[in-house]
């Protein structure tokens, strides 16, 4: 059994596009950067492993914080701060996003990232 046996998942990954700089009052001023609109790789296989999730208590309402463990094949275009979408695969408007942490490469065999998501309840 190989490594892309057990990659059963799906996701579409946008990168974070290069934020700007302006100067307010001769200040310089970062304007953060956005998704780009199209995917940079669409149905990249890919494991979900749910790590943690927490609940926090917050006003005015609590936010659940959710980090997972993706794995993916040598080889794929990952960055720190890349957004994926995880779908499964037929219906692309059921998905969930992550925001990517600074990737791993394991031996050069496979990537492991982890992801965060952040929602209000």
């Amino acid at each position: 059994m190989s490594l892309l046996d057990l990659l059963d998942h799906v996701c579409d990954i946008y990168r974070l596009e290069k934020p700007g700089q302006k100067e307010n009052y001769g200040v310089p001023i970062e304007i953060p950067g956005k998704y780009s609109d199209a995917p940079i790789a669409t149905d990249v296989l890919c494991h979900f492993e749910e790590v943690a999730q927490d609940v926090v208590q917050g006003e005015p309402q609590a936010t659940i914080v959710q980090r997972m463990r993706v794995t993916f094949p040598a080889g794929t275009d990952v960055q720190l701060n890349d957004l994926v979408r995880w779908h499964d695969g037929e219906n692309r408007d059921d998905y969930v996003e992550y925001r990517l942490q600074k990737p791993k490469s394991v031996r050069g065999h496979h990537i492991i990232v982890m992801a965060l998501r952040s929602d209000d309840l």
